[in-house]
Formats: structure tokens, C-alpha cells, sequence
């Protein structure tokens, strides 16, 4: 695996995890049953915001779209 598919599995990761985390704060779970849950500290949990999610999409599809099939993701 190369550096940049690492990077790319990475910000898929993050990009699962965000709307993981949002979906389940939208339900009215408490940052601590979410960050069981998802295996994150309940700070981290509290920090993440809509913006953080949106940001991280764009990432994923602009390098998702740089790599034009070159690697396999």
C-alpha cells in the first residue's frame, strides 16, 4: 500500500466516523455512549461539528478524483 492510498483509507475513515457520530448526537446520545460506541474519546466527540464532516468529504473526493484511477482505493 502507498503513502497517498493510506492517506485516502484514512479520510474514508474519517468521513464514516464523523457521520457515525453526528447521526448518533442528532439521536440525543451522550458523548460517552458515542464514544464507546465508535472507539473515540468523549472530547473528540464533542468537538466534531457538521463543518468538520463537509470539509472532510471534499478532501476524500478531490484526492479520490486526483487518483483517476492510478491506485486502487
Amino acid at each position: 500500500m502507498t503513502a497517498f492510498e493510506y492517506f485516502v483509507k484514512q479520510l474514508d475513515y474519517q468521513v464514516k466516523t464523523l457521520e457515525i457520530i453526528l447521526s448518533m448526537k442528532d439521536e440525543g446520545k451522550s458523548a460517552e455512549e458515542i464514544s464507546d460506541f465508535v472507539g473515540v474519546t468523549p472530547s473528540e466527540v464533542n468537538k466534531a461539528r457538521p463543518k468538520h464532516l463537509e470539509i472532510a468529504l471534499e478532501n476524500l473526493n478531490r484526492y479520490k478524483k486526483r487518483n483517476k484511477g492510478g491506485y486502487k482505493l
